[in-house]
């Protein structure tokens, strides 16, 4: 939203609206993709901490994150991803 003049002023001087969108949403995968990274190595070390230092029995707990807490950070992923192309796609047709 704030790059609304720039991006009209591209649109104007020949860019595609869909390069353009194109572009947009692949700069923001890596923030993307680093986020989530990021939260699951917290959710690792808090995982890894918790078994280590709780009193109790927790044989049964993994020291790993389970299989569908990734699965979960990949459809969070899709999910963002998704709603952020409608957004974008959306806001260069109000442009263009």
């Amino acid at each position: 939203a704030r790059s609304k003049q720039n991006l009209n002023l591209l649109i104007t001087l020949g860019y595609s609206p869909k390069w353009l969108t194109k572009n947009v949403l692949q700069s923001w995968i890596p923030i993307y993709v680093a986020i989530i990274i990021f939260a699951l190595a917290v959710t690792e070390i808090g995982q890894f901490i918790f078994v280590k230092t709780v009193p109790v029995d927790v044989s049964d707990v993994s020291l790993f994150l389970d299989w569908k807490v990734i699965a979960a950070a990949a459809g969070l992923f899709g999910i963002t991803f998704l709603i952020n192309s409608a957004t974008v796609s959306k806001e260069m047709k109000t442009i263009s």
